[in-house]
């Protein structure tokens, strides 16, 4: 009778084992959760192991094959609930705090430097080459232009006799010493002619007034198409052409024709006060437009083709 009581007992303890353990694995998920329901898996499950123990060493007293079979099956599910529940807590911070999350440290870029701007450094630019120094030719030496040769036929102190502005000596003024430089134009083409009125004198106030006048390009042009002659020694002194107009006795051909046939020669005289005793060369520049050319003739006269000079600074 003992045995057998031991054995209903162990069958009951079997029973409650099994119901510990489906409770237990039905509710091994709950320590997902916050708060004291995640324990439940864990209570049942550990209540249905320890009831399963107990059935089954009361079984085996008893030689209980079934008591036996109810507590394996109840102690097993109970551990298995235990086991997952625990292992859920654990995970989930149901035994003390969540566990601090796993912060993956980003790697740290380095700043992002502009870089400073580029510095061009300019080439500093070449400074323009002066114009070249013009080409002055020899006095003895002819200049051809096209179809014009040009010559310096003679370079002397004269006596000239000026004409005043006071009208009271009108006839009574006494000729003076100047230079007077023969300029010879010849027209060296077979079929050309070339208009050839020569340098009058007065022309570069002429020509500067009405430049100065109109302005710009007009005035410009205007300037450059006046007939002018220009003197200078070899330090810059300069001498200035005495107008036709004011040279007592000069023949005034207003509306001559200065046209200059093929292989016809034409003598141009020009008048300037006389150089000092002390210039080594004069330099004489005759103006394009006194020959229909298009650069200015320029001649170097030296002193020892001056005739009379010496004469003329005793004077």
């Amino acid at each position: 009778a003992a045995n057998a009581s031991s054995g209903t007992a162990a069958k009951i303890l079997g029973a409650l084992a099994m119901i510990f353990a489906a409770v237990a694995v039905a509710t091994c998920w709950l320590p997902i959760l916050d708060g004291p329901i995640g324990w439940t898996a864990i209570g049942f499950g550990g209540l249905g192991l320890a009831i399963g123990i107990g059935g089954l060493l009361a079984a085996t007293a008893t030689n209980s094959s079934s008591g036996m079979v109810l507590n394996i099956i109840g102690s097993g599910g109970s551990a298995v609930g235990l086991v997952l529940a625990v292992v859920l807590g654990v995970t989930f911070g149901l035994f003390g705090g969540a566990p601090e999350p796993v912060v993956t440290a980003r790697p740290t870029l380095p700043p992002i430097v502009e870089a400073p701007p580029k510095i061009v450094q300019r080439e500093p630019q070449p400074e323009p080459s002066p114009p070249p120094e013009p080409v002055w030719t020899d006095a003895g030496e002819a200049i051809e232009q096209g179809p014009i040769r040009a010559t310096i036929a003679s370079a002397a102190i004269e006596q000239v006799r000026m004409e005043s502005a006071d009208l009271s000596t009108i006839g009574r003024s006494k000729p003076q010493p100047m230079l007077k430089v023969r300029v010879t134009l010849e027209n060296i083409s077979i079929d050309r002619i070339v208009e050839a009125p020569g340098w009058m004198g007065g022309g570069d106030l002429i020509g500067q007034g009405v430049g100065q006048l109109l302005g710009g390009e007009t005035g410009k042009a205007v300037q450059a198409a006046t007939a002018t002659a220009t003197l200078a020694d070899n330090v810059g002194n300069h001498y200035k052409q005495a107008s036709t107009l004011s040279i007592f006795g000069a023949q005034l051909d207003f509306g001559a024709d200065y046209a200059l046939r093929p292989e016809n020669t034409r003598t141009v005289e020009l008048v300037f006060p006389p150089p000092l005793e002390t210039v080594e060369y004069l330099r004489l520049e005759l103006s394009p437009a006194g020959f229909g050319g298009t650069d200015s003739l320029r001649f170097q006269i030296p002193k020892a083709m001056i005739d009379g000079l010496a004469a003329a600074a005793g004077d």
